[in-house]
């Protein structure tokens, strides 16, 4: 966060990338500028829940913008806090939540960025299934096939551990040979 001083123009930085120093330096933006209300809007990196409730909660004057993660949202998807109905024609939805006591919780859908997170996935998706049609193949090849479950596990994971696709697959390696099909669950899930 740059906060520009009116009196010269000059930029300060007055909060580090380490997110412990969010604290000291409210308490540096108060004394400062004499300010008896601060929010501050932050990257998820910033201000973490963790970060919030042992350092920002009780803070009298102090609110925060920031974004939930993943899994959190995830896990509001899945206890029925998020569905998609919510969301107007700006795609936007206000919920409260017990997990998140006294915070206003702004959702959103950005269709651009689910596109392009779909265009990915499928990539990401179909890269991985050449690369287990590739192992199959050579489980099934004439000439020295690969035998063995454990060798083809490692392949299996060792091909899709670099594009991280592994949640996207079911599979099974056997001695002789490998099964795998989509998860279609996890897709669904995660395009979501």
């Amino acid at each position: 966060m740059a906060l520009r001083r009116p009196d010269t123009g000059r930029n300060d930085r007055l909060v580090a990338a380490y997110p412990k120093t969010v604290a000291t330096q409210v308490k540096k933006l108060r004394e400062r500028f004499q300010l008896e209300r601060i929010i501050l809007v932050g990257d998820r990196g910033m201000l973490t829940q963790k970060r919030i409730e042992e350092d920002l909660q009780d803070h009298e004057g102090l609110q925060w913008v920031t974004a939930l993660r993943a899994p959190q949202i995830q896990a509001l998807m899945a206890q029925g806090a998020i569905q998609m109905s919510l969301f107007d024609e700006q795609n936007l939805a206000e919920i409260t939540h017990p997990d998140y006591p006294g915070e206003r919780l702004i959702v959103c859908r950005n269709p651009l960025l689910a596109s392009e997170r779909a265009r990915k996935r499928k990539e990401l998706i179909e890269a991985a299934e050449k690369k287990l049609k590739e192992i199959e193949a050579a489980t099934k090849r004439h000439r020295q096939p690969v035998r063995g479950a454990d060798k083809i596990s490692y392949l299996v994971g060792k091909a899709l551990a670099t594009s991280k696709v592994e949640k996207y697959f079911r599979w099974t390696a056997t001695d002789t040979g490998l099964n795998w099909e989509h998860n279609p669950e996890r897709i669904g899930r995660d395009a979501a």
